[in-house]
């Protein structure tokens, strides 16, 4: 799994996810049931407020185009 000898690792409060790193610089993320769980709800919540944002900077741009006639 390409981990170090000696990795640095980190448990959430809850104990449901465990950051571990790796030898290439990088992280992996174990999960139980309850942490994927977590995983998905602040993934879902990063897209939505991707999607607003795109969304509000499409109608400033639009909003812009209708007031320059």
């Amino acid at each position: 799994m390409n981990f170090q000898a000696s990795p640095c690792i980190r448990f959430n409060k809850e104990g449901t996810l465990l950051a571990v790193s790796t030898n290439d610089n990088s992280i992996k993320i174990l999960a139980n049931s309850d942490g994927i769980r977590l995983l998905r709800t602040v993934e879902s919540r990063t897209f939505d407020a991707s999607r607003a944002a795109s969304a509000a900077v499409a109608k400033v741009k639009f909003d812009r185009h209708e007031n320059s006639f």
